[in-house]
């Protein structure tokens, strides 16, 4: 883990699944920040900057499904963990066509949830790197439209390679 404290956003209608996830989240050193709602974690999300998130899948208003599909109108996405007390038929599948990059089933253990976060955010600085290097194979000085550095997440990977190289003129990242 870099230097600062990764955060991890919970987001779940039921008080006491919000509680026992901010309980567990703390227990593997990361730092919680709870929302009741997809709703006001939306309109916190510029603010927070979440390194991963743990989306209920069944809340009123905005289901898990929604949010999905807003965070895919912003960048950069944090990496995304479903999780639900009902796994229904097509549920996942559909999660993770929007953008999910894990689907966990409750109850959840420390282990598992230790595991889905280690995994989400290899996968998304390995995703950074794979579109960094395609830049830089393509001779591009340009960093594609709509991809950012997701420089708060993995703050020792692509953005300090680009520091390390020398590489200058990439545009478009925070």
């Amino acid at each position: 883990m870099s230097g600062q404290q990764r955060i991890i956003a919970i987001v779940d209608d039921d008080e006491l699944v919000r509680r026992a996830l901010c309980r567990l989240v703390l227990s593997l050193s990361f730092t919680p920040v709870a929302f009741a709602s997809g709703a006001s974690f939306l309109k916190a999300l510029d603010q927070t900057s979440p390194s991963c998130v743990l989306l209920d899948f069944h809340m009123p208003s905005l289901n898990g499904l929604d949010i999905l599909h807003e965070l895919r109108t912003r960048q950069p996405m944090p990496a995304v963990i479903v999780i639900t007390g009902a796994d229904e038929d097509g549920v996942r599948e559909s999660c993770m066509r929007a953008g999910a990059a894990g689907f966990l089933n409750k109850p959840l253990s420390r282990d598992m949830l230790s595991s889905a976060i280690e995994a989400v955010e290899v996968r998304m600085a390995s995703a950074t790197k794979t579109i960094f290097l395609k830049c830089f194979m393509e001779g591009s000085h340009v960093w594609p439209e709509n991809q950012y550095v997701h420089h708060k997440t993995h703050p020792d990977t692509p953005l300090m390679i680009t520091v390390a190289l020398g590489f200058r003129g990439l545009h478009n990242f925070p």
